[in-house]
């Protein structure tokens, strides 16, 4: 279930992808350079807190999360680490 598109929001005449707004929302700060925001069900259009996870690239364990399934993601999350990975 993979989707290539997203949904933009304009801020400030900026033009931003919608789960970094969220995902900046929800933790009450801007994001970082090396922090990405990933759709855990691989639906790049479900943009609610739930299917959010914040991931920063510089992690070891990046490599690692990107080749598991998104079933094996998603379920990483469930064990405990709601909002963030890593």
């Amino acid at each position: 279930m993979s989707n290539n598109k997203y949904e933009y929001k304009t801020l400030n005449g900026k033009k931003n992808r919608l789960h970094r707004h969220i995902m900046q929302e929800h933790l009450g700060r801007q994001l970082e350079p090396h922090e990405f925001v990933y759709h855990i069900n691989g639906d790049s259009l479900d943009n609610s807190i739930e299917n959010l996870v914040l991931i920063t690239k510089k992690s070891r364990k990046w490599r690692k999360f990107e080749s598991l399934s998104w079933w094996h993601k998603f379920e990483s999350i469930l064990m405990g680490r709601s909002g963030t990975l890593f």
